[in-house]
């Protein structure tokens, strides 16, 4: 008969917690225009441009290229950045457009990587206070072919409402008490690489 082996492994740790994983990091290029930028008093129309930084205590040393004679200027320089799901990253971006022969500062605007992520089209849109006009900031994140891809399916069945006095009062305003289809929405989250007791959602469906 074979003899059986036993096992010493230590898994006393094993209950307390789930050890934090990196967290997942991605690279985004940030993208720049304007609309309705104000026109000079003779009517001419501005030259204009944007410089990027994360700290604003410094000097912006990102620029774009400057764009001459364009009330709705498009912006070809971009700027690639590090993200980490779910952290807060904020760009500072200060717009400058021509008053005489100079370019002198119209506006900063903040964004918040994390919300433009979350909107529909990446895009969030700004209005600035000087001269009037709008600035957009439109990020794309950047994917890596030599990276694995985790895919993943989801589907829900026979989803019900757990709070009763919800379940209720759906019920008394629906026919013959015949409740809908429920609305619904997941999160997908993963553990803070500082602190192993808190989940950062990194995606939510819409």
């Amino acid at each position: 008969l074979d003899t059986m082996r036993r096992d010493n492994t230590d898994y006393s740790n094993d209950s307390d917690g789930e050890e934090a994983l990196p967290a997942p990091t991605t690279k985004i290029r940030l993208y720049l225009h304007c609309i309705n930028l104000a026109r000079s008093i003779i009517g001419q129309q501005p030259r204009s441009q944007c410089r990027v930084s994360l700290d604003p205590t410094v000097p912006f040393k990102l620029e774009t290229e400057i764009v001459n004679k364009s009330s709705n200027p498009t912006y070809t320089t971009s700027f690639q950045f590090d993200y980490e799901y779910g952290s807060q990253l904020d760009i500072y971006v200060d717009v400058y457009a021509s008053k005489g022969k100079e370019l002198k500062k119209i506006g900063r605007e903040c964004f918040d990587v994390q919300k433009i992520l979350s909107t529909l089209t990446n895009t969030k849109a700004k209005p600035l206070p000087n001269l009037g006009g709008t600035i957009y900031a439109h990020i794309e994140q950047q994917f890596s072919t030599n990276h694995d891809c985790l895919s993943l399916q989801l589907r829900a069945k026979s989803l019900v409402l757990t709070n009763s006095a919800m379940r209720n009062s759906l019920a008394s305003k629906t026919t013959l008490g015949v409740l809908g289809k429920p609305s619904t929405r997941f999160e997908l989250s993963r553990l803070s690489s500082l602190d192993s007791s808190r989940w950062i959602v990194f995606y939510r469906s819409a």
